[in-house]
This record gives C-alpha cells, structure tokens and sequence, in this order.
C-alpha cells in the first residue's frame, strides 16, 4: 500500500536510457499492481518528479545527459521520502557505496535478478509503511495538543 496516494496505488519512476530495461522493469513492476512511469535520463525524471509524487525511484547510475548520481543528490535534496533503488551493469563496490550514501536502499546489478528487484521493492514498501505510521502518529499527537 502506497503511503501518499489517496487509492492507495504505489508509484514507480523507473530511469534508464535503454528503453528494453525501462519495459522489463515496468511490466514485472505492473503486474505488482503498481503505477510506473519511465524516464530515459535524470534530467527527465525531474520533470516527471515535479508534477507527480512518487513513493519509489529506479535509476540507472550511468546515463546520458544527467546520471544516476547527479539524479540521486537532486531527489535526497528535493524528495527525501522518495525510497531510492539504484542498477547498473558496471557493479563495483565504489559504486554501491556511492549509491547508498546517496540514499539508495539497495543496488541492483543488471541484467537485473527479478527475485531481487521484488525484494529490494518489498524492503522500499515497508520503509513507506513505516513513516506513515510514523506521520500519522505525529499527526495525532499535534491534533490532540490543539
């Protein structure tokens, strides 16, 4: 269940410049019952961030125009509540700790394991449910103190 959406659908940004990854992505994420939207490079997915809420960012590190990394610090800055999955097929351990001091929750090696995508897509979910239990509480607490 999506933490910001009144119907409750979870909402993906899926960026990558290969269009093929950005389907295969999608299709497995769709089926989830989940709304995706895909960008081919971070300069678009600010776009797509600017006029819609997201609950869950995929980005590809090495990309034309505007990269993963530059991608990440603009949506740590402007989206904190974004959870932030990164892939790339040039795995190395610099890169995954780049990513997670970026913000990212985990790093998916392409080709991109199916079983590890939904794993990594279940932890962003549950973070997502815990702030909004964490929010509402707040919200509570403040509605009680008036």
């Amino acid at each position: 269940m999506c933490a910001w959406t009144p119907d409750g659908q979870v909402t993906v940004l899926i960026v990558d410049d290969e269009p093929a990854i950005r389907r295969i992505l999608g299709a497995q994420l769709r089926k989830r019952g989940m709304a995706v939207i895909e960008a081919g490079n971070g300069r678009e997915a600010l776009a797509a961030l600017s006029v819609r809420r997201f609950d869950l960012l995929i980005t590809d590190l090495q990309m034309p125009v505007m990269d993963g990394a530059a991608l990440l610090i603009q949506v740590q800055d402007q989206y904190p509540l974004i959870r932030r999955i990164v892939m790339t097929g040039y795995t190395t351990l610099e890169n995954a700790l780049d990513a997670l001091k970026l913000g990212a929750i985990g790093f998916l090696p392409k080709p991109v394991d199916p079983a590890i995508l939904d794993k990594l897509v279940d932890l962003a979910l549950a973070e997502l449910r815990l702030w909004r239990t964490q929010l509402m509480a707040l919200r509570r607490m403040r509605t009680k103190a008036t």
